[in-house]
């Protein structure tokens, strides 16, 4: 999602109380942060994108729907 800087704060707030978020990214890049979340159903998705789109300070928000999960490791060896 690209996000008014001066909202990223207020909104990442927002994102973390919907529980249907799992992840939030903080990016670098075109988008300012990646946000995954989990719908029940398309009518479940399409209504959570429109509530995220009307965040004040969302400015544009990519929208992909994920057909497989092919590997997820959330550690990181560095």
């Amino acid at each position: 999602m690209k996000l008014k800087p001066t909202h990223i704060k207020t909104i990442t707030k927002k994102l973390i109380a919907l529980p249907e978020t799992s992840y939030i990214y903080r990016s670098t890049g075109e988008y300012d942060i990646v946000t995954v979340v989990y719908a029940h159903d398309i009518n479940h998705f399409n209504e959570l994108v429109k509530e995220v789109k009307m965040i004040n300070g969302v400015k544009d928000a990519r929208i992909s729907v994920t057909t497989e999960l092919i590997k997820a490791n959330p550690t990181f060896i560095l």
